[in-house]
């Protein structure tokens, strides 16, 4: 049973993994535009989730779906965290003033 829900978890974290990046580039086709640095951001985070996730991998200290959720978690935050804050609707809205 315990195997049977780590498989189930596992494949709901791919499949919200997949979603996002399907919602993202179906969001960037759209005409929103996300700055440069928001990327650059992103892709950092996710060395330095990486290189971290790895050095503890390699001491033994967490399970590999930590590994993978700490590693992919930090860029998927920075994302969400510019559509909140930062998004496009608040640069419409300083257009206006």
């Amino acid at each position: 049973m315990i195997t049977l829900w780590h498989i189930a978890e596992v494949l709901f974290g791919v499949l919200l993994f997949a979603a996002w990046v399907w919602c993202m580039v179906d969001w960037v086709r759209g005409g929103c535009r996300i700055p440069r640095l928001v990327h650059y951001c992103a892709l950092s985070c996710l060395i330095v989730g990486g290189i971290i996730s790895a050095v503890i991998l390699r001491t033994g200290g967490f399970s590999l779906g930590m590994i993978f959720a700490c590693t992919l978690l930090p860029p998927v935050l920075v994302y969400v965290l510019w559509l909140w804050c930062l998004g496009p609707w608040a640069s419409e809205h300083n257009q206006k003033k």
